[in-house]
């Protein structure tokens, strides 16, 4: 939380050592690996920080851990995986508290989606449209009436958020769940059947009433910006996209947004490039970039591999001289002026 700038007692209290900082040379696993997780301290402390969720991390041990034959192409599957078992174990834990025998036939059939959503937020995903809507007015009726808007509008996003959903929604017993501004005391059941029907009223009129529509593809996309993009005359030739993606917030592709009222959810972080090098042959590598190599809109290479990003495929990064002369469509040289 945010420390008071003005109050001397909240001022460090000194530094840790340089060798305190958590690090990890030959470890047991085999691996190393960071998803901005809470590292483990070097003396078994934990040390406070503003880390995200360990969702990433877990998911990145879990995979390590299930075999130990890695290929490139076996890599390529591991960074575009989009699998959130904490969206699974929250959508799992709130489901039983709905009432099927009081819900519509609209919303019986949304329910089924739901059920069988597998938690992977891929383009044709129609549980992850629901979970996310659904979990997003769930935390509105919860939260605002004692936050209020702005102040619930900033906890949406942030990693505290992303961290205690699971821990709040599990707690039958929480005093959020209790609507301060009305006579009637709210109960946890009470607030998530609520926010179900209105989650299927909104995506109904957002999406249409056809649940073929309701996709991942159609709410997920993200839009590269340029400055020049900021007029809204020049923005569909200097912006690129919007293109629409798998991912989301806290799985390993990790192309992440903040939540709002909108039922749309715009990208606004995610990998700055992806890599793959085969340290035993440097020269085999793939990589792929958001958009393209080149700042020049008039280059070919401007926006170039925006698709492939989003389609999670990668092209031959040429490390080798007699690769790059080979395959080299142009040449640009740079000669001193006399």
């Amino acid at each position: 939380l945010f420390l008071d700038g003005s109050n001397p007692a909240e001022e460090p209290t000194g530094f840790l050592p340089f060798e305190m900082n958590p690090h990890a040379e030959n470890p047991p696993s085999g691996y190393v690996y960071s998803a901005n997780n809470q590292p483990e301290g070097m003396d078994d402390q934990l040390y406070p920080g503003y880390y995200v969720p360990e969702n990433r991390a877990k998911r990145i041990t879990q995979l390590l851990n299930e075999e130990n034959d890695w290929t490139i192409e076996k890599m390529k599957t591991m960074i575009n995986d989009v699998h959130a078992s904490e969206d699974l174990h929250i959508s799992k834990s709130l489901i039983p508290l709905l009432m099927e025998k009081d819900l519509s036939e609209q919303e019986l059939s949304a329910l089924s989606l739901l059920k069988n959503w597998d938690a992977n937020y891929r383009m044709n995903s129609q549980g992850a449209v629901i979970f996310q809507k659904w979990i997003y007015i769930i935390q509105k009726y919860a939260f605002e009436d004692e936050m209020g808007q702005e102040l619930f509008d900033t906890y949406i996003g942030s990693h505290l958020q992303k961290r205690s959903i699971r821990a709040f929604v599990e707690n039958d017993s929480s005093i959020w769940w209790n609507n301060v501004n009305s006579e009637i005391k709210e109960q946890r059941r009470d607030i998530v059947s609520k926010a179900f029907t209105e989650t299927i009223q909104a995506l109904e009129n957002q999406l249409g009433s056809n649940r073929d529509n309701w996709t991942w593809a159609e709410v997920h996309t993200v839009e590269h910006p340029h400055p020049f993009g900021e007029n809204e005359s020049l923005r569909k030739y200097f912006n690129v996209g919007p293109i629409a993606l798998k991912g989301g917030n806290e799985v390993i592709n990790n192309i992440g947004f903040t939540p709002d009222s909108s039922g749309y959810y715009k990208a606004t972080f995610g990998p700055a490039m992806r890599r793959i090098i085969d340290m035993g042959q440097i020269q085999k590598s793939w990589s792929v970039l958001p958009t393209g190599q080149s700042g020049n809109i008039l280059s070919e290479h401007y926006s170039d591999q925006a698709q492939m990003y989003a389609n999670g495929e990668f092209r031959y990064q040429l490390m080798d001289k007699k690769d790059i002369q080979q395959h080299q469509k142009s040449k640009l040289m740079l000669v001193p002026s006399k």
